[in-house]
């Protein structure tokens, strides 16, 4: 569910690019890319996050690939609850036209978490912050890149692609991408914290 103060009849949507995972070298195929080290950090460090801002959402849906899945079950094992985990083949590499076709009939009131992939989940992000001329420092930086671990959330309603206009209203940046010395900025419900901070097709897809 999403955090006290947010607008009636608006449900919180979580974009959320997976972790940092093994090079192409260390697997026998891109799907099969599993999470480095850092990258088990580094989405723990993020769930942690998302829990710290107050969201509960009540399912994660992710692509197919291993890098997606386990990033979500990190981010699920730290939530108060268990939401359910669903797999959506197409998420897997997909342009932000898919991604939201995808989703837009399944998020509640009580919120989703979507896992997936640049550059789709960079492009959906920049494209959402565009459209509702976002220049927070949160947004500035999103649009500069949605790195591994990267989350942005916003507050969306059911609409047309085209129509839609989601207010971005928390999110982060992974620890371990952030240059040296570079402080990363985490804004939520107008509080700043600086700091490294890391936001219906049922026969294609399977719950986990």
């Amino acid at each position: 569910m999403p955090p006290p103060g947010y607008a009636a009849g608006m449900s919180i949507l979580i974009l959320m690019r997976h972790a940092k995972a093994v090079r192409d070298t260390e697997a026998f195929s891109d799907r099969a890319r599993d999470l480095s080290e850092r990258g088990r950090r580094d989405a723990a460090a993020a769930a942690a996050e998302i829990v710290d801002a107050g969201f509960a959402p009540t399912s994660i849906v992710t692509s197919p690939a291993i890098r997606t899945l386990a990033t979500a079950r990190i981010v699920r094992d730290a939530l108060a609850h268990t939401p359910a985990l669903v797999i959506v083949e197409p998420l897997y590499l997909s342009a932000p036209t898919t991604i939201w076709a995808e989703i837009r009939a399944d998020i509640t009131e009580g919120g989703m978490i979507v896992v997936g992939h640049n550059p789709g989940m960079h492009a959906l992000v920049a494209d959402w912050l565009d459209r509702t001329r976002d220049r927070s420092m949160l947004a500035r930086a999103f649009m500069e890149g949605f790195p591994t671990s990267a989350w942005a959330a916003f507050e969306v309603e059911d609409a047309p692609f085209d129509a839609v206009a989601p207010r971005l209203v928390g999110g982060g940046l992974a620890t371990a991408v952030a240059q040296p010395g570079v402080r990363a900025t985490f804004e939520h419900q107008h509080r700043r914290i600086f700091g490294a901070v890391l936001g219906r097709h049922h026969q294609r897809r399977a719950a986990v």
